[in-house]
């Protein structure tokens, strides 16, 4: 069975044993949102050569398109394939292909790895991005110790919560939850314009600021405060 880590270098290295080595950055493989691969036809291909290629890539299921093994853009109604500069380079050492193939990235997560880094945004104020693959090793507290730092120094900022599944910074802090965090704003941001008012209720100053403002935005959805029970006792809301 082919699996998903091995389906790019199998084709490649079918591609390049049917068609010649030059063949695989003449051409261009697309990769669709579920993760399918579809190998697409840029220069003209002998019929009994495309129908040899065809059958090898239809043993790379379930990785390959059934539908779409091989096609040519006018195939797949999209003519943007034919754009020269479509694509990005790849490069596999993966058995039983060595070099680099082009792909155009359809899945969601996209191409950005590859991608070089952007150009400052003219009169934007600087971005930077606290972030690690793995949870737990400090990311929070780090972003709360520079915040902290750069407020001393007479910085004004904002701090932005987007760990949607272990969120932390609002409860480092914050006093007071605000009434909207950054998981609402993009819930509302995607049906309806945003009113000063829904950001006067994401956006709140820390009391963390010194002589520069610390301003926060929080995570997840604000949550109820716990209400008194029968016996005193706070119980957490339904």
């Amino acid at each position: 069975m082919t699996r998903y880590d091995d389906a790019l270098p199998k084709f490649a290295g079918l591609v390049e044993e049917t068609l010649g080595a030059t063949a695989v950055l003449e051409h261009l493989f697309l990769r669709d949102a579920a993760g399918r691969l579809t190998f697409v036809v840029l220069k003209p291909i002998a019929t009994d050569v495309l129908g040899k290629l065809r059958e090898g890539a239809a043993k790379l299921a379930p990785w390959v398109d059934p539908d779409n093994p091989v096609a040519e853009p006018g195939d797949m109604f999209d003519e943007s394939l034919n754009d020269p500069a479509i694509g990005l380079p790849e490069f596999i050492d993966h058995p039983p292909f060595y070099g680099f193939v082009r792909v155009v990235e359809r899945r969601i997560v996209g191409q950005d790895w590859l991608r070089r880094p952007m150009e400052p945004i003219p009169s934007a104020p600087p971005v930077v991005v606290f972030a690690s693959h793995k949870g737990g090793v400090g990311r929070s507290t780090a972003l709360a110790v520079t915040a902290a730092a750069l407020s001393r120094e007479g910085y004004n900022l904002i701090v932005i919560d987007l760990d949607l599944e272990a969120p932390g910074l609002g409860e480092m802090l914050l006093k007071e939850l605000p009434s909207y965090g950054t998981l609402d704003f993009f819930v509302e941001a995607g049906v309806q314009d945003i009113d000063d008012d829904f950001l006067d209720n994401l956006v709140v100053p820390s009391p963390l600021a010194d002589r520069g403002l610390v301003h926060v935005a929080r995570s997840k959805f604000a949550c109820l405060p716990p209400r008194e029970g029968k016996l005193g006792q706070a119980e957490e809301p339904n």
